[in-house]
């Protein structure tokens, strides 16, 4: 019996070994041109999917690569926050906010709709949302907590969104010579749309220093929304879970680990913690959801992929261009106040 024990618990430290093997090979990929517009979390997932097509994980290691998908994700999420200061927010003014709750609602409400349209899973069609709407791979993994996601349609949400938006940042990068926006606008346009944080930061690349450092603002301004968007969209999931008769308890869900994430972006708001602490658990939560989206990718087949289909790739892409459409709408409307 204790040697079982031992076993099990061996098993255990190779599987989560296992993810944060792909973590460092992630880590080092993301340093070389053009795969650094992905960002190792998306490449963790196509490393760990690419893993078990060609080598099936055994069935021992399980609950290591459960434990770094699951467990390791939610603190991950939570030293996440440490990345957000709410004065920079404050300090580019509520326009900011203002067209960053514009842009995500017009996601929301065009994609609720296409997702029904296109007759895709509802929690597979909510994860490409959210990650279209705010902030990519961050986003879709908090948000997979909550509506209780399958491991495939995870890592299917968040290989949409990543070659997606790897595909809207080197778009913006060839376009923005010949588009009519000055470069505070290009830098809105770039922060209130594209999916990922590298996303925004490589296209920032082109732009001014001010058109850079707006367009991180504009889209850390997206991300600080993701705090009410999830606790909007747990209680209606919950509220729909509880009329399937799936839960028998009716009860405000609180995720705890966004309140977390709030808790600690209000710490580094404060400078509560010394800036050396506050650096290295930012990288910390960095290698923790790398390792949480190995693990999924670990957990995905390819016929997963297969039996998706095209539809959910369509969501994201149509999702992105109705956003891409109308912030430059928002940003007009504005300019008369």
């Amino acid at each position: 019996m204790l040697s079982g024990y031992f076993h099990h618990k061996i098993y255990f430290l190779f599987g989560v070994g296992l993810t944060l093997f792909i973590a460092c090979i992630s880590m080092i990929l993301s340093k070389f041109p053009y795969l650094s517009v992905m960002g190792p979390m998306i490449l963790a997932i196509f490393i760990g999917i690419g893993i078990n097509a060609c080598f099936p994980v055994s069935q021992s290691l399980q609950t290591g690569i459960d434990f770094s998908a699951k467990k390791l994700l939610r603190l991950g999420i939570i030293f996440m926050g440490l990345r957000l200061n709410l004065t920079d927010i404050i300090n580019q003014g509520f326009s900011i906010l203002i067209i960053d709750i514009f842009a995500i609602f017009i996601a929301l409400f065009s994609m609720h709709f296409l997702t029904k349209w296109l007759k895709i899973d509802e929690k597979l069609g909510f994860l490409v949302t959210i990650g279209t709407a705010i902030c990519g791979a961050a986003a879709i993994i908090a948000a997979s907590v909550i509506v209780k996601a399958q491991k495939h349609q995870t890592a299917l949400s968040v290989a949409i969104i990543g070659i997606l938006g790897t595909l809207g940042a080197l778009g913006f990068i060839i376009a923005q010579p010949i588009l009519p926006l000055d470069n505070h606008d290009l830098g809105v346009l770039a922060g209130a749309t594209l999916q990922e944080i590298a996303h925004v930061v490589a296209a920032g690349a082109v732009l001014s220093t001010e058109g850079a450092d707006t367009a991180l603002v504009v889209k850390l301004g997206r991300v600080i929304l993701l705090v009410p968007v999830l606790l909007l969209f747990s209680y209606y999931f919950s509220q729909k879970d509880r009329q399937n008769g799936k839960s028998l308890i009716t009860k405000l869900p609180i995720p705890y680990f966004i309140l977390g994430f709030l808790a600690m972006s209000c710490i580094n708001t404060l400078n509560i913690l010394p800036q050396s602490m506050t650096n290295f658990l930012i990288q910390l939560s960095v290698w923790l959801l790398v390792m949480s989206m190995a693990g999924l990718g670990l957990g995905v087949k390819l016929q997963d992929f297969k039996a998706a289909g095209i539809r959910p790739v369509l969501l994201g892409g149509i999702g992105f261009l109705v956003m891409l459409l109308f912030t430059p709408l928002c940003l007009w409307i504005l300019s008369f106040f």
